[in-house]
């Protein structure tokens, strides 16, 4: 860069040009470069000298491309690496994931922007670095927020410590930074009796039962379709197609399940003011069924297997509805 004194500056090591070459040229032909004279340049001439000018770009505001001073404290603005540095410190100085966000300025905006019951959500959550946020926010305040991270699970390249150490995948990391955080955290805290440092895996998937389109007026396909039918897909369990009528019901999916054994016969259910009651199990007695509705579900949700027949379920659906109203839904 020429100084009006005709003075050919450069940056010195380690710093860079804050614009290209043309874009520098475009601003100073608008009128949008000032120099000053100054000792403490970060610039230094040809042959190594301390120049004798420091460059500064005009701002205005209003005019689309400037803005405010920060309100963010400079110490929370860093310009070095220092998310990407605690997240290593946390996995044993294993350098899994570059350019991790900050953890401080999260915490800063979370504590900003939030009351300390609501739910920060993070659609590109990498690392899960708000996720750590939060918990140690919660931990420090005695508030009770929860997170919900997003993130693609993009594999890791193969060349990556990442990928040495076993993390296929970005979403991996995640996980096992809230774990490590989670951890870190509680030892660190004294009052840990509410502190919640538990979290869910979710993915997008397909449903975990089987579908089947059958003709519900005939009586011979729906015998086959009870004979055959195993409802809840190879390669998931009850706990997942769980999950996935709690969503169907409009529940959250961080609602409590409870297992309740009637008689030898499991039935999950969610807490009494909005009971649902559901069974995946096969061949379950009439009786069992009315004891299930003694505890006043809204809504008893079974399998086509868990009636011998088309008459034991048509003799449930009688029961749930003789004296008082109970909702009976069946998984085909």
């Amino acid at each position: 860069i020429i100084c009006p004194d005709g003075e050919k500056v450069y940056p010195k090591d380690n710093y860079i040009y804050r614009f290209v070459k043309e874009t520098f040229e475009e601003a100073l032909k608008n009128d949008l470069v000032v120099f000053k004279k100054t000792n403490t340049s970060p610039l230094i001439t040809k042959d190594g000298n301390k120049a004798s000018w420091n460059i500064y770009i005009k701002k205005y505001l209003g005019d689309g491309n400037a803005v405010p001073s920060s309100i963010i404290p400079k110490e929370f603005a860093s310009i070095y690496n220092v998310g990407t540095q605690i997240l290593q410190n946390l996995f044993n100085d294993i350098r899994v994931f570059e350019n991790a966000k900050p953890l401080n300025l999260l915490q800063l905006f979370i504590k900003m922007l939030t009351n300390k019951d609501d739910i920060v959500l993070d659609f590109f959550s990498g690392s899960a670095t708000t996720a750590q946020a939060v918990m140690q926010l919660n931990a420090e305040d005695g508030g009770n927020r929860k997170y919900i991270m997003v993130q693609l699970p993009q594999l890791c390249d193969e060349k990556t410590e990442a990928y040495k150490n076993g993390y296929k995948n970005i979403c991996e990391i995640g996980k096992e930074r809230i774990r490590r955080a989670g951890q870190k955290i509680k030892e660190e805290t004294e009052d840990t009796e509410n502190l919640d440092i538990g979290f869910r895996v979710f993915k997008l998937d397909s449903s975990n039962f089987s579908k089947w389109d059958i003709d519900l007026s005939d009586s011979l396909e729906i015998e086959k379709v009870l004979k055959n039918n195993k409802e809840i897909i190879e390669g998931r369990n009850e706990i997942d197609a769980m999950f996935e009528i709690l969503i169907k019901n409009a529940f959250v999916l961080t609602e409590k399940i409870y297992s309740l054994n009637i008689d030898g016969y499991n039935f999950y259910h969610t807490e009494q003011d909005n009971l649902i009651m559901v069974s995946f199990d096969e061949n379950i007695p009439i009786e069992v069924i009315e004891k299930a509705i003694k505890y006043l579900p809204s809504k008893i949700i079974l399998t086509m297997s868990a009636f011998k027949d088309t008459s034991d379920m048509v003799t449930a659906n009688h029961i749930a509805n003789k004296d008082i109203i109970v909702e009976m839904e069946i998984i085909e």
